[in-house]
Formats: structure tokens, C-alpha cells, sequence
């Protein structure tokens, strides 16, 4: 649009997109009957490249696969307040699958900075996501500037790398060396966020963010929720300031993170995948959290290329101040107002506490839909859902809600687990990875058997309490279990209906109704009874439960 530079589309833009997917592309899409793998691009200015699109024969540049090796390039890890160099002790990672890869492309990040003539915050940016999950990420720096100065260096260009699991690490292009030197060179001091730290009295927290006006309430929330952290501006015994930072271009800012310039970063819900796949792989790299408004990660899924719930970075160490913003966004009506579109019920003030909407998800990551609800309840009048986090269980192994629907009052129980997104089953893939195939087999049993015809058969042949099931997904991953999912929605045994859950049982009359629920269920099943003549009920217990 004429005069905003927001909207620019520059000459820059098309050109650095051009070099850069006709370069990957001949280098990595050699397509044919031997090779069927090839490398998906997906690029800000045409969003999509497939294998028949042209490559540009005189923007190609040459790819030097060993330029790590031939050029010494090191990766550092932070350990204590330091960066440990790592490059000789880690090995490179596993070979990928190209059908699980994708690279996410943005030419010229901060289009709208380099029109105004505000070129720190420039960059060139491809991140490449493996698996749904951003695994290396480079951020191209075309105007570097002498660290903590506006002022330039020796340098043409610089590259900030990392590798998830390796660590992160920067390389630069000499000025005036005519055969395109490289070399690596020392990354800026990257200051690990302790609000422990000791000698300083007083605690600082950077939130960052763009100028836009609609950015402004996720902001005051954040300022809000940090200076108070409890209602009190005093942290561990030191006076906590809250400072806000204007930052330009949305990978920018996610370095500026992993830098430690920002403790955490704010984004609106209109950036793309593109703009943070990169500077994601960089934070995860160094130990950061990139998170959407809600404490759920990205989605990076080619459908949808945008974040549309928000984005939220935090610096190492700053896990705790995430966490803080994130379920204060939970409970904030203006943030919750951008899932009204799947039926989440935000107009009754008296509905709005605080919402578990990190769990009502699908095992993608999207928002679960009243649409949804009112086909697996059949409980066609329903206009909206709400999904209180006071009835939410948040478990080391799970996650699940109470689902209420209006205006009929409905209820159901939902339950999801994304071990990846677990930090005790994470724990146990370290320490204890048989322990984390036996709970993967036992969810696939709880969730095979509460979806299959048997517990229907069972529950309305046999009279027992056991809550129906109205949907069920299953994910398991024999070969890499941390990778599983699974979600159910069930029958809701509610409170206001009479139901209760404790631990113990209390007197003779629970013990003895106990047995006997547990007697029946063996009777059920027992060998000889008539649920064996449906073979197909049979054939589908045995499959699914032993």
C-alpha cells in the first residue's frame, strides 16, 4: 500500500528469494525414478515450491556440503553464564528423511526496517523444520554492525546458526576478499536471564516488541504480569524493573532473545512460519522457549502458513516469566478473543476465568471446534464451549478438561497426551526409556479398549460405570516413542451429577462395590461368555488390548 512501509514488496525481496530456492533447489530437488525424496521449500513470496517450478539458471550459487569442516565452523552450548565450545565433543545428527523436512524461506525479514532505512534489524532467514519441529535455523545478517554499536565491521555479511542438540554459532563473509572468504568468528556475549543471580539488587526484565497499535494489550499484560509476578515488585529479595523494547522485523526480535538483549519477546497472530522457524531452531539450540500466546508450541504445518494464535519468545533461563505470561493470557479475555472463531465461549463475562485452552487441541496443535464437540456429543444446538482451567488436570504423564457446552449445559471429559510436549516423559526418554515404551503401550491399551466395541458391550450389557467414548485418536510411535500421541473424549462422570474421585476408599460398602464392578468385568470377558461369539468385537480387543 502507497506509503505504508509495512505492505513493501521490494526489488531486495524477490531477488534474495530467487538466489536463494534456486540454489537449494538444484542442489537438493534432483528429481527423478532414483530419487523420489525431494526437499519441500516454502518461500514468503510465492509460498510454495514445488519440483516443477523453474529454477533460475544465473542465480544459482554453488553449495559447499563440507564448508563446516573446511572452514572450522564451531558450535557453542551455554553452560553456567558461559558458551562452551562444542564442536568437537557432539556428533552431527542422524540422517534426515527429505519427506519430513522442510525449509521455510523469508528472503528479506524486516521488509518494512529496510525501506526505512533501519538495516540492523535486516535478515535473511531459513529455517528448517524437521518433523513439525524447527531443527536448524540461519539467520543472515546483510548489514552487520560492530557488537553493542551502530557502526560497521570488516565483515560483508555474517550467519547465525544453530542446531538443535549441537548448539549455535556465527560465521562471516571478509570485505574485499574477491574469492568470498569465510570465516568463523565469535558470537556476541549472550546473557543467560538468572533472576537468581547474586551481587545486583535489582532484577531486570526486557519485554520486547513491535510498534503496532494491535500488539499494545498482549504487551501491557505481559508488563503487567512481570512487574507483579505475585503482586509484588520484589523477586527472591530484589526490586524487579520491567522495561518494554521496540524491536524491529519478527526473526530480529526472536534473536535479539537468544542474545539476551530481550528476557521475552511478544508477537501479534500475523506472523508467519517463515518469520520464525529460523530464529526458533537458534533459541531452542541455546535452551529458550518459543511458545503461542497459550503456552502450546508452533505449528508448522504447509496448510497453514501463519501463527495465528500469537507468538511468545523467552531467553534462557526464563522459563518460569514464560509460564507466568502464558497463564495470565489464558485468563485474559482480549487474548482469548482470538479462538472465538473455533466456538470458544468469550462474550459471557461469567464464563471468562481462566481457560485450558492449551489442552483443547487436536494432536496437530489446533483448537478443538464447538462444530466438533456438538458431532462427537450429538448435541446439534451448541453455539459455544468453555473449558475452565480450575477443572483441568495437568499430570506429569497427561493433560485433560471438562468441556462445557452451551446453551444445553453439556459436559464431557477430554484427555490428551504429546509425550514430546512432556518434560517428565522428555526425563524418561533420558533416564529411563523402557519406562516411556511401557507407558506408550499402556495408553494404546486405555485408549484402544475405551473406543472399541467391547467396552460399548460392556458397559451396556454389564450395567458398569465406565465413561463412553465419543472419539479417540491414537499416534503411537514404536520406533521413536517420544514422538506419540493419543487424545480421547469421554462421558463426563461430573460433580454435579453426584460423581466424586479419591484416593482411598473409606469404608466396607466401597470395597465391596469395588470387587464387585471388578468381578463383573472379569465375568465379562471370561473365556466362554457370549462376547466371544462377535468375532469382530473379539478379533478387535485382542488386537488392540493384548
Amino acid at each position: 500500500q502507497e506509503g505504508d512501509a509495512r505492505s513493501a514488496l521490494t526489488v531486495a525481496d524477490m531477488a534474495a528469494q530467487r538466489v536463494i530456492v534456486s540454489s537449494l533447489r538444484k542442489h537438493w530437488c534432483r528429481h527423478d525414478e532414483r530419487r523420489k525424496n525431494e526437499l519441500s521449500i516454502v518461500g514468503e513470496e510465492d509460498e510454495s515450491v514445488t519440483i516443477n517450478t523453474v529454477i533460475d539458471q544465473e542465480s544459482v550459487l554453488e553449495l559447499d556440503e563440507r564448508l563446516i569442516d573446511r572452514v572450522g565452523l564451531k558450535f557453542y552450548l551455554p553452560k553456567d553464564d558461559n558458551l562452551e565450545d562444542t564442536s568437537s565433543s557432539l556428533s552431527p545428527p542422524d540422517m534426515l528423511d527429505l519427506n519430513h523436512l522442510v525449509l521455510y524461506v523469508d528472503p528479506l525479514d524486516g521488509t518494512r526496517e529496510f525501506v526505512e532505512g533501519r538495516f540492523d534489524n535486516v535478515q535473511c532467514l531459513i529455517g528448517a523444520v524437521y518433523k513439525g519441529k524447527p531443527l536448524m535455523g540461519c539467520c543472515g545478517l546483510p548489514f552487520p554492525t560492530t557488537s553493542g554499536t551502530n557502526e560497521s565491521n570488516n565483515h560483508s555479511t555474517e550467519v547465525v546458526y544453530g542446531l538443535v542438540g549441537r548448539g549455535v554459532g556465527k560465521a562471516a563473509m571478509l570485505k574485499g576478499s574477491s574469492s568470498g572468504e569465510i570465516v568463523s568468528c565469535e558470537l556476541p556475549m549472550m546473557k543467560r536471564y538468572n533472576n537468581n543471580s547474586g551481587g545486583k539488587d535489582e532484577d531486570v526484565v526486557s519485554v520486547s516488541s513491535g510498534d503496532s497499535s494491535g500488539i499494545k494489550p498482549a504487551v501491557d499484560l505481559a508488563m503487567k504480569v512481570l512487574s507483579s509476578q505475585g503482586h509484588s515488585n520484589v523477586v527472591r529479595g530484589r526490586r524487579r524493573t520491567v522495561e518494554h523494547q521496540i524491536v524491529g522485523a519478527s526473526g530480529n526480535k526472536i534473536l535479539q532473545v537468544a542474545y539476551g538483549t530481550s528476557t521475552v519477546c511478544v508477537q501479534h497472530d500475523k506472523t508467519s512460519l517463515w518469520d520464525t522457524a529460523a530464529p526458533t531452531a537458534i533459541l531452542d539450540s541455546l535452551g529458550g522457549m518459543v511458545t503461542d500466546y497459550f503456552g502450546d508450541p508452533l505449528i508448522y504445518d504447509k496448510k497453514v502458513l501463519g501463527n495465528k494464535l500469537g507468538v511468545i519468545a523467552s531467553a534462557p533461563g526464563a522459563e518460569e516469566e514464560h509460564m507466568l505470561l502464558v497463564e495470565a493470557m489464558r485468563g485474559d479475555r482480549q487474548c482469548l478473543s482470538i479462538l472465538a472463531k473455533y466456538g470458544l465461549n468469550v462474550q459471557d463475562e461469567s464464563a471468562v476465568s481462566s481457560q485450558c485452552v492449551d489442552i483443547v487441541r487436536d494432536l496437530q496443535g489446533y483448537p478443538l471446534s464447538v462444530e466438533y464437540f456438538a458431532d462427537k456429543l450429538n448435541v446439534p444446538d451448541a453455539k459455544s464451549y468453555s473449558c475452565p482451567e480450575n477443572e483441568a488436570v495437568r499430570g506429569l504423564m497427561s493433560n485433560a478438561c471438562r468441556i462445557h457446552l452451551s446453551p444445553s449445559g453439556t459436559t464431557a471429559f477430554y484427555k490428551r497426551v504429546i509425550f514430546e510436549n512432556l518434560s517428565h516423559a522428555q526425563e524418561k526418554l533420558k533416564s529411563a526409556p523402557h519406562k516411556l515404551v511401557r507407558d506408550v503401550n499402556s495408553y494404546k491399551v486405555e485408549t484402544s479398549f475405551l473406543s472399541s466395541k467391547a467396552c460399548k458391550a460392556v458397559i451396556e450389557t454389564a450395567g458398569l460405570h465406565i465413561p463412553k467414548c465419543y472419539d479417540a485418536n491414537l499416534e503411537p510411535n514404536d520406533a521413536n516413542p517420544i514422538e506419540s500421541k493419543f487424545s480421547v473424549l469421554l462421558e463426563d462422570f461430573s460433580p454435579s451429577d453426584g460423581w466424586s474421585q479419591r484416593w482411598l476408599l473409606e469404608d466396607k460398602n466401597e470395597i465391596y462395590a469395588t470387587l464387585t464392578t471388578f468381578a463383573k468385568l472379569h465375568a465379562f470377558f471370561w473365556h466362554g461368555s457370549s462376547f466371544w461369539n462377535d468375532q469382530e468385537a473379539a478379533k478387535e480387543l485382542e488386537s488392540g488390548v493384548w
